[in-house]
């Protein structure tokens, strides 16, 4: 009889994610455990090699929310989190989710290899669409194999650009060892493989395409979310009841000489006047008294914004 030997490998995978699902928990529903401990876990969990605890190293195929997903080791940002709990950015998710439906238009700037862009495809329906852009050419293949592999190649449409204030090229930094790590080159030195990658404005996007309506934006765009932002003011105009959800990262803004404030006075530019933060619950934010809670809270966390108007 062959007896079964669990590999070192098993027992560090299963001891790791069930450790983490029992702090995760605790954290969440303890706002002040999280102001605590958040910062130092995370940066502890640097130091562990999640790939090969999670049998990351050769890439596979997930399913998660009924969708199959093919991922290389490199997209471990986004894989690793699926892995652990079956989901990824769940407030996010869940507020889409609310969001969207039959019928509307939603802009996924950033689409890496297409999670939020097959639950928003599956939402709009045939009806709908699903404008995809991912400027990384070997992670827009694969965003595209995943839209086929699910059946949504009629409703999300992947397009190579960087979303920015106006069409033209960028000089993109590949990084090999981490895809959602992959950004503009900036003033900070960052090494990796440096790509010109065209650029264009949602302003122009939309006129090319003979402006449809268009109801949600989602930006996760490593930093570049002012000119793009400064790229869309025909289309918040022309869409009073737009939605735009972005990524307020600290390191980003840093990275990019973006301070906070410009970012917001854009918005108001826009005529966004309302914000929620999306941090484990929805809660809203006052602009621009709220600004420095929210760059204290983005130091603990993965933090989207939501951004609207009062008054459509």
């Amino acid at each position: 009889m062959r007896h079964w030997r669990p590999t070192v490998r098993t027992i560090l995978r299963q001891g790791y994610i069930t450790a983490r699902q029992w702090v995760r928990g605790a954290i969440i529903n303890n706002p002040t455990l999280d102001r605590w401990v958040g910062y130092p876990l995370r940066r502890l969990e640097r130091h562990v090699n999640l790939r090969w605890v999670l049998s990351l190293d050769r890439g596979g195929v997930l399913e998660c929310h009924g969708f199959k997903i093919a991922y290389r080791p490199e997209d471990a940002g986004v894989v690793t989190m699926i892995k652990l709990y079956g989901d990824y950015e769940p407030e996010t998710r869940e507020l889409l989710d609310d969001l969207l439906q039959p019928g509307m238009t939603f802009v996924d700037g950033g689409a890496h290899i297409g999670y939020f862009s097959l639950l928003a495809g599956r939402k709009v329906g045939p009806e709908g669409r699903v404008y995809a852009f991912e400027p990384v050419p070997e992670t827009r293949e694969l965003l595209e194999k995943n839209v086929r592999a699910n059946g949504l190649q009629d409703v999300v449409d992947s397009h190579g650009y960087a979303v920015s204030e106006e069409p033209g090229s960028i000089t993109f930094v590949i990084n090999a060892e981490s895809s959602v790590s992959s950004k503009m080159l900036a003033n900070d030195g960052a090494n990796g493989r440096l790509v010109e990658i065209p650029t264009i404005s949602l302003d122009a996007f939309f006129e090319q395409q003979g402006w449809p309506r268009c109801d949600v934006v989602k930006l996760d765009i490593e930093g570049a979310e002012l000119p793009a932002f400064r790229g869309m003011k025909q289309l918040a105009a022309r869409n009073p009841a737009l939605k735009l959800i972005f990524e307020f990262h600290v390191g980003n803004l840093e990275r990019t000489d973006t301070p906070a404030k410009d970012l917001f006075d854009a918005l108001a530019d826009l005529g966004f006047d309302r914000y929620h933060v999306l941090h484990r619950t929805l809660t809203e934010i006052q602009i621009p008294e709220g600004i420095d809670e929210l760059v204290a809270l983005a130091k603990r966390g993965n933090v989207n914004v939501v951004a609207q108007r009062r008054s459509p």
